[in-house]
């Protein structure tokens, strides 16, 4: 409620608007509040106000109501006990407010509206502020910080006494305290002036320490900051300072560190007289992030064992350190641990498994047990022999002892030894056993997977009735030549994958120890498959192709761009074998694949591979078949790796394997016409087109004519292949045929091998990702011509032909694909040059006018559709013959007059041109054939032969015929 409502309504008009008030409140918040203690100047209940200073004097704070003190304004509780501010409450307080208790303060609610002021607490103040976020300087005799996780206090906190953190949190302002404390997995930035500082184990401290006293740092704890102290411990391991110490002494323990200068201040210090601690610190084998989160918890030590030892030598065991109950994620920072019994003490880095051993030095049971100062909970164990978790070791005065039998690939041969021991009259002393060959019963036990198909061999005899059926609980028996320090060495293969025990029993049949049962039991083995193996092939029609593997553009090919492909992928074994436990694990061990790589061509393009790997089928140690594509010409690489990042059953043994897939070539290519050459045919009102059905809409080219082609190299789904360039192209055979998808000799146009088509190959060199003209237009004496058998003059005349051009590579990729063969169809028509008769004065230049003609099957045709891109210089190409009257020699033909050329440039526009005949200066007449010493001036062209008739002023012949008639 209002300090003006407080004020101006009388408490019984107040007392009658509750209802409604609360009615309101509950409409515009959407939820009820509790009544608010205002201290703004007005009343407030069970309160004295002195007005002078501003300051109210209270016997205590209501534990039901809201409290809010304006700036300026100071609020004395004189409750000596502890006084609670409950998480239905807020508190409020701006600027220069100031509340103050004489006893102690429980602040339990994250309802701060703290935007300035003081907190004074004669007693022990205890904030439980969730992830509040409040502006306040806070002093208090004791201060103890919990349940406040995310929480930030803009201010200063200063304790008489103790102050203790059990939260996360921050403190923008100094924290001051006679002695600080900061709980295990606790993280706090602040700077801090103290009496002693302590972080417990996992805590720490992101800021800059100034420490009158003693400051103790726990393992995994840090301060990232610099430091100021007088004794100064590092307990083991792990502990930090980021920054520079300045210290009376100071302790390093394991793996401990200081980042920067340790600066030693006691009395008579010089350089590193005050440091001492272990020799093996490395800071580098601990994790430090900076501040605000500590190291993973270690949840408890894992004891790996065979359950059975003897009791005169130490028996090997391995430890690991798990971050999680089921120990499938490890604690990866060091730690220390004692073992029971025999008290060896190991550090774990890593996460393990670390080789330990365990002894105890008389016959019987016992529970074995690993501590850790990390660990949040009691050890657990594995026996690997038994497969079960028990903690049961039982020691012996007599038995077999194996030495370590290696992890190893699946199907390598491995030596072992084996001992028979026995205590000596010294416990601690193992005597020879057995000194003179012995048949042992060896058997074979799945750890995991925890079944099998073939058994564990040794010395090449099978733990079960045959090499091929799993492993017997009858085991096998095997000559084992003991010598005389009571060791036999063996041999053992197994052509599997996965966790393997291995045992050995012998019973005395006479002798001293008849009738004494000798057991023991070896370390599990691992044997990991010895690489992954892709199987990668083509199915076409039934026929099986195997993947070649190319390594560079000349190897085998393998298959078109996009066209689909199978791949399967194995974990093998040594001896190229499928191990078909791979994959039966508990965890089930898995792969995972690299993103295919390109291998060729360098720097080409990457396309993706489409088709997914599924899982390793359990029982099979290999993929189901899966369907892939890749739609690019070159070869690419798959790789397989272990997906587990520990090893094979976290051995440290990875298992990897790739392949090179290719070569991949173009599914097919397609042909198209280019540019202005062929020409569109034309439709001729009189003639009709050139160009035979189904092409009149297409275009034609005359015979021998030059003209541009591009083939461009697809992949199955039609998309440009690329990386058809370079030396990843090939040579282009190009062919003609008489129908779209035509095939075999007797349809190429004509039957037989394509002796008509000129410059029929496309080098390599002119694709440029996928797509190649036929040359470039610099050089267009090397493009493609369909030639026919007879031309101009000669007879008879081809008929207009219809060609569809194939392109071929020396990979047999083709543009030949069935009913969806795309190649480019042209119309080739016989063609010449008509020169027109002209007429005209002796005394000025004559022109000469020439048509672009083509046969059309029965008669010759002027070509709409003809242009040169290229002026034709005639200077050379042109013969004068045949002169009549004043222009030729007396008694003959011959000329008299030598015929230049006025304007020897011959250009065409729709199929017509001119050229201009310098005047002679005599009248007559003269032949003129565009072509000299067989030398056509447009060698597709043949040239006829018109007559220039000079002296002629009217105009040309048919005129002047229409006038005689």
């Amino acid at each position: 409620m209002s300090s003006f409502l407080s004020r101006a309504v009388p408490r019984a008009l107040l007392q009658a608007l509750r209802p409604a008030l609360l009615l309101a409140a509950l409409s515009l918040a959407g939820a009820a509040h509790a009544a608010t203690d205002t201290y703004d100047g007005g009343a407030v209940a069970g309160c004295s106000f002195d007005d002078p200073s501003n300051t109210y004097s209270c016997t205590a704070l209501s534990s039901s109501h809201d409290t809010s003190i304006a700036s300026g304004y100071t609020v004395k509780i004189s409750n000596a006990g502890t006084t609670n501010i409950g998480s239905t409450q807020t508190l409020t307080m701006a600027g220069g407010a100031n509340l103050q208790f004489a006893g102690g303060l429980t602040l339990a609610t994250s309802n701060l509206a703290l935007t300035g002021g003081t907190l004074t607490v004669g007693g022990k103040l205890t904030l439980s502020i969730g992830a509040a976020s409040p502006t306040v300087n806070i002093t208090a005799g004791t201060v103890n910080i919990s349940g406040s996780d995310g929480a930030v206090i803009h201010g200063t906190v200063t304790s008489a006494g103790d102050l203790a953190f059990y939260s996360n949190m921050r403190v923008t302002g100094l924290v001051t305290a006679n002695s600080i404390s900061i709980d295990k997995k606790i993280d706090v930035v602040a700077n801090v002036q103290t009496g002693t500082l302590s972080l417990a184990l996992q805590s720490s401290l992101t800021g800059n320490v100034n420490a009158s006293g003693d400051v103790s740092i726990g393992n995994h704890a840090a301060v990232y900051g610099n430091l100021t102290g007088h004794n100064v411990v590092l307990v083991n391991a792990c502990a930090y300072i980021s920054g520079n110490a300045a210290v009376n002494a100071i302790n390093i323990g394991a793996q401990g560190s200081v980042g920067q200068t340790i600066t030693c201040t006691g009395p008579g210090a010089s350089g590193s007289s005050c440091v001492s601690g272990k020799t093996n610190s490395n800071g580098n084998a601990c994790h430090h992030s900076g501040g605000g989160g500590g190291a993973a918890d270690l949840d408890h030590i894992l004891i790996s064992h065979p359950g059975t030892a003897l009791t005169c030598e130490p028996q090997a065991v391995t430890v690991t350190a798990c971050a999680d109950a089921a120990c499938s994620t490890l604690y990866t920072d060091p730690v220390d641990v004692t073992l029971t019994p025999g008290g060896q003490v190991v550090t774990i880095s890593g996460g393990g498994p670390t080789n330990a051993t365990v002894q105890q030095s008389t016959a019987g049971s016992v529970t074995l047990s690993a501590s850790a100062d990390e660990a949040n909970n009691a050890s657990t164990c594995a026996n690997t022999v038994a497969n079960n978790s028990s903690c049961t070791m039982v020691f012996a005065d007599a038995g077999f002892k194996f030495g370590t039998i290696a992890n190893h690939r699946a199907e390598q041969v491995q030596s072992f030894t084996l001992r028979a021991l026995k205590a000596g009259g010294n416990s601690n002393v193992c005597l020879p056993l057995l000194t003179v060959p012995q048949n042992v019963n060896f058997s074979c036990n799945y750890t995991n997977p925890s079944s099998g198909f073939v058994p564990v061999r040794v010395n090449g005899v099978p733990l079960a009735s045959d090499a091929n059926s799993s492993c017997a609980a009858a085991g096998a028996t095997v000559s084992m030549p003991f010598d005389g320090s009571g060791t036999a060495t063996a041999t053992l293969q197994y052509a599997d994958a996965g966790s393997m025990t291995l045992k050995a029993t012998l019973i005395p049949p006479s002798g001293p120890y008849t009738g004494l049962v000798l057991t023991g039991a070896s370390l599990p083995f691992i044997a990991a498959p010895s690489s992954f193996k892709f199987s990668v092939s083509k199915d076409v029609a039934g026929i099986i192709t195997n993947n070649p593997a190319a390594t560079n553009e000349t190897g085998p090919v393998f298959i078109g761009a996009g066209q689909p492909f199978q791949v399967k992928l194995e974990a093998i074994n040594a001896a190229n074998a499928v191990t078909v436990n791979f994959g039966s694990e508990s965890p089930a061990e898995s792969y995972k694949l690299a993103p295919p790589v390109l291998v060729a061509p360098a720097g080409g393009h990457t396309s993706v591979v489409t088709g997914t790997l599924d899982a390793i089928v359990k029982g099979k140690g290999a993929t189901p078949v899966a369907t892939m594509s890749w739609d690019e010409v070159g070869i690419i690489n798959f790789a397989a790796a272990l997906a587990n990042p520990s090893g094979y059953l976290n051995s440290g043994m990875d298992v990897t394997g790739n392949v090179n897939i290719g070569r991949f070539i173009p599914d097919h290519f397609d042909t198209a016409l280019n540019g202005t050459v062929p020409m569109a045919c034309p439709v001729n009102p009189t003639f009709g087109t050139p160009c035979p059905a189904p092409n009149a809409g297409g275009k034609f080219v005359y015979a021998a004519q030059p003209f541009d082609l591009s083939v461009k190299a697809y992949n199955k789904s039609g998309t440009s292949t690329q990386n058809y360039e370079g030396l990843y192209a090939k040579t282009i055979t190009l062919a003609a045929f008489n129908g779209a998808g035509a095939s075999g000799a007797l349809n190429q146009n004509p039957p037989g091998a394509p002796a008509n088509l000129t410059f029929a190959t496309i080098d390599a060199s002119h694709f440029i990702k996928g797509v190649a003209t036929a040359d470039p237009p610099t050089s267009p004496a090397t493009l493609p011509a369909y030639q026919f058998a007879t031309a101009y003059p000669a007879t008879p005349l081809t008929q207009p032909t219809n060609i569809w051009l194939r392109a071929t590579d020396t990979d047999n990729a083709t543009s030949l694909r069935g009913a969806t063969t795309n190649e480019a169809l042209v119309s080739v028509v016989s063609g010449r040059l008509s020169v027109g008769n002209s007429y005209g004065p002796e005394t000025l230049p004559m022109p000469v006018v020439v048509q672009a003609q083509y046969w059309s099957g029965s008669g010759w045709v002027n070509n709409p559709a003809y242009s040169n891109a290229t002026v034709v210089a005639l200077t050379n190409n042109v013969t004068f013959s045949n002169c009549q009257k004043n222009l030729a020699n007396s008694g003959s033909n011959t000329c008299a007059v030598t015929f230049t050329l006025a304007n020897g440039n011959l250009a065409f526009a729709g199929g017509t041109g001119k050229f201009t005949v310098a005047a002679p200066g005599h009248n007559g007449s003269v032949d003129i054939t565009l072509s000299k010493g067989g030398v056509q001036a447009i060698p597709y062209l043949p040239s006829t032969t018109g007559r220039a008739t000079f002296g002629v002023f009217r105009a040309g012949p048919v005129v002047y015929l229409r006038e005689v008639y």
